[in-house]
């Protein structure tokens, strides 16, 4: 009877471990197809900034009429546009999405403010996110929440 209850015990522990490595594989799989998914939602179409906001004060205003592309080989570039739409400013940098839930831009050497501000790693809030045409991003700074949203068009 002992013997019987230790093989039973060894079949449910295996039985386990198989399951459980079955939906961490295809958790990896869900993962890995949303992120080349938002990879190529990033990349087609040029992106402004709906909502930029440090804690409470929306500093949305300061990137008025700046417009982001991502493009291959994580190149990100920005240009400041007037109202007839002609490139008055821009700066260059680089993106990467390590995974589902980062996101990272970086503004290189010469990039002008407010655009230095976003150069940090930021977490996609799934809330805000609709992988089509909005991606909201958040990070804490000092205690303090900051939330970026981005529109594409």
């Amino acid at each position: 009877m002992k013997k019987n209850i230790t093989y039973l015990l060894l079949i449910a522990i295996i039985t386990l471990f198989t399951f459980s490595s079955c939906k961490k594989a295809v958790q990896d799989a869900v993962n890995n197809s949303v992120n080349t998914y938002l990879y190529s939602v990033l990349q087609s179409g040029h992106w402004t900034i709906s909502k930029y906001s440090e804690g409470k004060n929306d500093s949305t205003a300061i990137y008025k009429n700046w417009e982001t592309f991502f493009k291959d080989n994580n190149v990100m570039l920005s240009y400041k546009v007037d109202s007839l739409s002609h490139i008055i400013d821009s700066a260059s940098g680089t993106w990467s999405n390590t995974d589902l839930s980062h996101f990272y831009c970086n503004y290189t050497t010469g990039a002008k403010y407010p655009l230095t501000k976003l150069s940090d790693n930021w977490t996609i809030d799934t809330h805000g996110t609709n992988l089509s045409d909005q991606v909201s991003l958040i990070r804490t700074i000092n205690g303090v929440a900051d939330t970026l949203q981005m529109q594409k068009h």
